[in-house]
């Protein structure tokens, strides 16, 4: 929650020293996957194919920078796959959507009349609304397969359910994107790599990892 404060604060401060506004609209496909800290686990991680789709605020600095900000609906999460020498445990697909809030400085620069690129980085805050966990189980002992199908809870408890899987409610982390304007019109391709652990067991020590190309469309206000 502080962190959320202090990403507020400092669009706050921002907005009010700005004197130009641009706002926008973008949407894209994800490429999204678990950086694996550990692999302790016997777990291999691949990615999925995902999306997301937000409104974008930029507030004008000088005649470069800009600060950027914004709200996007981002898809996240990684297939998890029992590696050969797994004597147990989950194979599955975790698909968990976020709100996701970021606070990015950003550099344009003229490529002609009408083409700007641009490049930028910052940090990121995400907040967990829903999610599944969907796959197999290999009992131990047994070798039995069992299908799993559930429903991911945002939690800090770390207690372990075979009904859903605890994720944390918050998702912190750092971003970069690069990209072109056309007149109204942008193209973005964006990485982003989260520092905070995704799901709450002990032994899982999964980050969040995302590569993106969206499209957008963006027009600008002044302030008076």
């Amino acid at each position: 929650m502080r962190k959320l404060i202090f990403v507020i604060l400092i669009i706050v401060s921002v907005s009010t020293y700005s004197q130009k506004i641009d706002i926008g609209l973008h949407a894209g496909f994800v490429s999204a996957s678990y950086f694996n800290a550990d692999n302790s686990n016997n777990v291999n991680t691949s990615a999925i194919s995902s999306y997301q789709i937000g409104a974008t605020s930029e507030f004008k600095l000088n005649q470069h920078w800009y600060f950027q900000t914004g709200l996007s609906w981002v898809e996240k999460g990684s297939v998890k796959a029992r590696s050969f020498i797994a004597t147990s445990g989950n194979s599955t697909t975790i698909k968990i959507d976020y709100l996701q809030l970021p606070a990015n400085m950003k550099y344009k620069f003229q490529l002609n009349k009408d083409l700007k690129g641009f490049v930028g980085a910052g940090f990121y805050l995400s907040a967990g609304i829903s999610g599944t966990d969907i796959g197999n189980d290999l009992v131990y002992g047994t070798g039995a397969i069992v299908p799993v199908n559930n429903k991911v809870v945002f939690t800090t408890n770390q207690t372990p359910s075979q009904n859903y899987t605890s994720v944390n409610p918050f998702d912190f982390g750092y971003n970069a994107f690069a990209g072109i304007e056309y007149k109204h019109f942008v193209v973005e391709l964006n990485y982003g790599k989260g520092l905070s652990k995704v799901e709450v067991a002990p032994i899982k020590q999964y980050q969040n990892q995302t590569m993106g190309i969206s499209v957008g469309y963006v027009w600008s206000l002044k302030k008076k």
